[in-house]
């Protein structure tokens, strides 16, 4: 795109837009195609690999195909990673729910574990998404990864989280985002946040090789 044409800015911003749309309507459809909870991790995989492919600069591809393609391929595994990460989301937040209600000494203490456990389960979340993008690895190996990531990262972890609840008062704030571009801006964001982080990473290790090799 020319950038002396004073309209192209505005230009890049609309097909952005038109972006985050049709991904937004892609993610709704295939996530109801899969029956919500089985629908959801596949369809998110498949949304991120799409903003991976055009934030490493990849402009050309077919975006229907490129998304249906991942959403088959990722159905199956994303769901057996993505089912035992729910139900203990679900068991954590029933456990909260259950000693906030106990007046004790043993449950303010079990609150503080289960603050631990529920900061470790932030650090996996964060980046399991991407992580299921970004790599092909054994099941464990997925976990551990997502949650090296967070640890080796902790601002970047703890910016994300506050990005995003940022977002979510937003389209709180104005609903009718939500249908149009509510769930793609999640994942574009996050799959930014993930592609910087982990080339952060990236240029460490390098660099340590280099200096390792000179010496």
């Amino acid at each position: 795109m020319n950038t002396s044409n004073p309209y192209a800015g505005i230009m890049r911003i609309a097909e952005w837009f038109v972006r985050f749309t049709y991904v937004n309507v892609l993610w709704l459809v295939f996530t109801l195609l899969g029956g919500v909870i089985f629908g959801f991790m596949p369809s998110t995989i498949a949304m991120l690999s799409l903003f991976r492919r055009w934030f490493r600069g990849k402009e050309e591809f077919p975006v229907f195909g490129t998304y249906w393609n991942e959403y088959k391929l990722n159905f199956k595994n994303s769901n057996v990673i993505g089912i035992p990460l729910l139900m203990i989301g679900i068991f954590l937040y029933v456990d909260f729910l259950i000693l906030i209600e106990i007046s004790h000494w043993m449950s303010n203490a079990l609150l503080v574990i289960l603050g631990m456990i529920g900061l470790v389960y932030l650090f996996v979340i964060v980046n399991i998404f991407p992580v299921l993008t970004h790599f092909k690895l054994s099941f464990k190996e997925y976990y551990k990864r997502a949650f090296y990531l967070s640890l080796l990262q902790p601002f970047r972890f703890f910016l994300l989280l506050i990005t995003n609840a940022i977002i979510v008062l937003l389209l709180f704030t104005i609903p009718i985002l939500f249908p149009i571009i509510g769930f793609s801006i999640f994942g574009a964001i996050n799959m930014w946040s993930f592609l910087q982080g982990f080339g952060k990473i990236e240029e460490k290790k390098e660099h340590l090789q280099m200096e390792s090799a000179v010496e």
